[in-house]
């Protein structure tokens, strides 16, 4: 994200990132909705920048989103406002956060995880996290991040893949 943008109190965050061919995981998530979501939130989106999302961005059942403008919603993505949609991705993400609760840790994390490159897997984190720079994901599969509190991302930090053209599916689940 362009400026450091921060996600408080978001009780479930959901981070899609589409790309083509098979799923693995430890046991798969099913994620349910059919419509996407980049940003899944269940009370507040606070962004303070010229943060670019592509997809959709959702928050649901709060109705709190701020800072867009000057961020913005692209690629074809829309901001969802505690309408149907957001409403039922978010009944969706409730079932998916709790089969990811059930999953056991296959590491611990900690701090930033800018400038890391994780394979897939459960990565736990009892407090906050947060991303400067790249967080790279390697491999196919499903990336789990448990995160205690809040995510918070810097400016000009991204989250990226080295897997090429293949699907991956990544959710983020705070409390």
């Amino acid at each position: 994200m362009k400026k450091e943008s921060r996600l408080k109190k978001v009780s479930l965050l959901f981070l899609s990132v589409s790309f083509s061919g098979c799923l693995r995981a430890q046991s798969a998530v099913n994620l349910g909705s059919d419509v996407t979501y980049t940003v899944l939130a269940g009370s507040t989106v606070t962004n303070t920048g010229p943060t670019v999302i592509f997809g959709n961005l959702g928050v649901s059942p709060g109705t709190a989103v701020t800072g867009f403008p000057p961020g913005a919603v692209t690629g074809g993505g829309a901001l969802h406002e505690a309408d149907g949609s957001a409403g039922q991705a978010q009944t969706d993400l409730t079932t998916a956060y709790f089969s990811a609760e059930r999953q056991p840790a296959t590491a611990t994390v900690s701090g930033d995880l800018g400038g890391r490159t994780l394979t897939s897997g459960v990565y736990k984190s009892t407090s906050s996290l947060g991303i400067t720079g790249t967080l790279t994901l390697s491999g196919p599969g499903f990336f789990i991040f448990q995160i205690g509190s809040t995510l918070t991302t810097a400016s000009g930090s991204q989250v990226g893949s080295h897997w090429g053209r293949t699907r991956g599916k990544h959710l983020l689940a705070g409390r």
